[in-house]
């Protein structure tokens, strides 16, 4: 008798401690799917087997008072304190094989209102940054942007990612995709952030990622403050990769110490030569480190970006390069090019002065 009391108790104890930790592990994997994950391992990590996506903000009325607020910000200028605010959400992804639902936090994105609109039905769709949490992420992306077709020049930015990838550019994976937000429908341009990822996928080296340090242009939201870009500097993208080991912060002074002439070299021909409307630099050794392939890969990416007329991607502040610890030189990455496709005159070519190899 006494040893069936034990059995049930110790039944009861063991069911417990199974279910706290299938509910622990669920969790903390941060997904529930309906099927077996263990069988679409390798599907769950393309994009294009991803129809669509359905979010849902769960604190609604903090979401619509930060898209008005938004929607008020002055001279075309997002507010920034508004633009950083982040929202918890739930994204349900639906494959053509099942759903997985996952947590994630998601902010604005741009800089500009033209990527916050309101529609005739009183809707409000936003340019978004997605953050997925607790270690997962959607077909092998971490980090992504849901951009509003219209900022992008709509088809234009996939074709020429996908252009730009074939040249062996480093380019974001771009694509269409449906999504609802609290049951609102947009038609979206999903883009993966720029970062590991983007480096993993085109097996590079991990390796610092540098852009321009706005905050000197953008401090105030109301103002475009350009007298100031002269005094711009580059800043790291992912600062985490610098503190890893002595290495990588061996890594990431020498390439910012040579990003750092490099953006001097261009400010001084920039401001001095009058010809402010055309922001082109021009690839020099400061850049690929006497290596020709990589020359190679700024050559062809200049080109590609001037006969797409795509001069926003090569203004300083749009700029990104990555640093290839192997080769000890910069590589090129596309970002926000306005790609128009247009003919370009003779009076907005600028000038390439490639050195001769």
């Amino acid at each position: 008798m006494k040893t069936k009391v034990i059995s049930k108790k110790f039944l009861l104890v063991l069911s417990l401690l199974i279910l706290f930790t299938s509910t622990k592990s669920l969790s903390a994997n941060n997904k529930e799917c309906t099927f077996i994950v263990e069988n679409y391992l390798q599907d769950l990590r393309k994009l294009e087997n991803v129809i669509s996506l359905e979010i849902k903000i769960y604190n609604s009325k903090k979401w619509i008072k930060n898209s008005y607020n938004l929607l008020k910000s002055f001279n075309n200028k997002l507010n920034l304190q508004e633009k950083r605010k982040k929202h918890r959400a739930k994204i349900k992804v639906i494959y053509n094989f099942g759903e997985c639902s996952y947590n994630a936090k998601l902010s604005q994105n741009g800089d500009f209102n033209d990527h916050i609109n309101i529609e005739n039905n009183g809707k409000i769709s936003r340019s978004l940054k997605i953050k997925i949490l607790n270690n997962e992420n959607i077909a092998g992306f971490t980090k992504f942007k849901l951009l509003l077709p219209k900022t992008r020049n709509f088809e234009n930015e996939i074709i020429f990612t996908d252009l730009l990838q074939h040249f062996g550019i480093l380019s974001p994976k771009t694509r269409y995709l449906n999504v609802k937000i609290n049951g609102h429908e947009i038609k979206y341009i999903f883009q993966e952030e720029i970062g590991k990822e983007l480096l993993e996928r085109n097996g590079k080296p991990e390796g610092p990622i540098f852009r321009e340090d706005e905050s000197l242009v953008f401090f105030d939201h109301r103002e475009w403050v350009s007298s100031m870009r002269k005094y711009t500097q580059p800043i790291i993208i992912n600062k985490n990769w610098i503190i890893k080991n002595n290495n990588t912060i061996y890594q990431s002074l020498t390439a910012y110490k040579r990003l750092f002439e490099f953006y001097e070299t261009w400010k001084l021909q920039y401001w001095n030569t009058g010809k402010k409307n055309i922001d082109i630099i021009i690839p020099n050794n400061l850049l690929f480190n006497n290596n020709k392939a990589v020359m190679n890969d700024w050559v062809k990416f200049e080109l590609l970006m001037l006969s797409a007329d795509a001069f926003h991607g090569l203004s300083l502040n749009d700029r990104r390069y990555y640093w290839n610890i192997f080769e000890q030189s910069f590589e090129p990455i596309y970002n926000d090019g306005d790609v128009k496709f247009n003919l370009i005159k003779k009076s907005q070519r600028g000038y390439i002065d490639y050195p001769k190899h």
